[in-house]
């Protein structure tokens, strides 16, 4: 069974995201008081520094963060309430945890997006799904168990959105094999 691309999203956020910021309560405590620039909403940004970790999130991410080529023509819709994030993790002694999502949407089919990507990606990719009850696709691109990036397809609306999605710092290994 595969996820639509908007419920896999929600799950990396709720299983991975969530844990991780209750993990960071117990050190919020004991950090000093924030700078002015600290632990305030910087625009889309917040920031969050401890002693011992520090967390950014924040609704900007460009596309050459993430390492992946834009579809021809694809606009970014970050304006229309479904934008980027980029979240980095901190702590110390541990390697940094990063989910980076730019989104997209085009004119053009799944179909067409699909076989731009099969093009461009090519040997690179490691795993591709393709849900048929909703006509949304994965592609996904495994360095390690530590690195990975995606890119997602899934028709909205007589459009079609993609998502490009960097993760590193996080546990990727398939729980279903």
């Amino acid at each position: 069974m595969t996820q639509s691309c908007g419920h896999g999203a929600a799950k990396l956020l709720l299983f991975v995201v969530v844990p991780l910021l209750l993990a960071l309560a117990p050190f919020a405590s004991a950090a000093p008081p924030p700078s002015q620039d600290e632990g305030k909403d910087q625009g889309s940004s917040l920031v969050l520094k401890t002693p011992s970790a520090g967390l950014e999130v924040s609704g900007k991410v460009k596309a050459s963060q993430i390492g992946l080529p834009v579809y021809p023509g694809a606009r970014d819709i970050t304006g229309k309430d479904r934008g980027n994030l980029a979240f980095n993790l901190s702590r110390q002694g541990k390697p940094d945890a990063k989910l980076l999502v730019a989104k997209f949407e085009t004119a053009d089919s799944a179909a067409q997006v699909r076989d731009y990507y099969k093009s461009k990606l090519g040997g690179k990719v490691t795993k591709f799904t393709e849900d048929s009850s909703d006509g949304s696709m994965s592609f996904e691109m495994k360095a390690d168990n530590q690195h990975g990036r995606y890119v997602q397809i899934k028709p909205a609306e007589g459009k079609t959105e993609i998502d490009l999605v960097r993760i590193e710092g996080m546990d990727l290994s398939d729980s279903s094999k």
